[in-house]
């Protein structure tokens, strides 16, 4: 069931007392935020890993010397084919640069399950809360507790 199923469903009822009402409209707007923050920035993430991408090709092709070669294979059609020439210097830093920018991105990952878990406890926090306090309100409605 989806959150917008969980809202129509909510919004149909009638039955429910005001106090869990306004529990229940915090708890969605809440989540409403944090599905909003969480997409601004994962989008934001992605975006970064792809400027960070971008710039590095655009490296690659200014420093390295390119040939372009042709390639006829076995048919009529044509394959362009880089060649790239390295450095053993060269070699070694593209090395490093790809693991610098691999443990970025895990790192990231990191991050954003460190999030996501974050985000599953409040969750899980928030359900038990409206369940005590529905429990709680069905326990006063049942008389079961007296005013002094």
């Amino acid at each position: 069931m989806s959150k917008q199923d969980l809202r129509k469903a909510y919004e149909k009822c009638n039955d429910i007392p005001q106090k869990s009402r306004d529990l229940i409209d915090t708890f969605l707007k809440e989540e409403a935020d944090k599905d909003y923050e969480l997409n601004l920035f994962m989008f934001g993430k992605a975006a970064k890993i792809q400027k960070q991408m971008n710039a590095k090709l655009i490296w690659l092709r200014k420093k390295y010397n390119y040939g372009s070669q042709t390639h006829i294979g076995g048919s009529s059609s044509t394959h362009d084919k880089c060649i790239v020439y390295l450095t053993e210097k060269e070699l070694r830093q593209l090395h490093l640069d790809e693991e610098a920018l691999r443990e970025i991105l895990e790192e990231e990952a990191s991050v954003d399950k460190e999030r996501e878990e974050k985000i599953r406890q409040k969750q899980a926090d928030d359900e038990e809360s409206v369940e005590e306090h529905d429990i709680g309100d069905e326990y006063l409605t049942e008389g079961h507790l007296t005013e002094k």
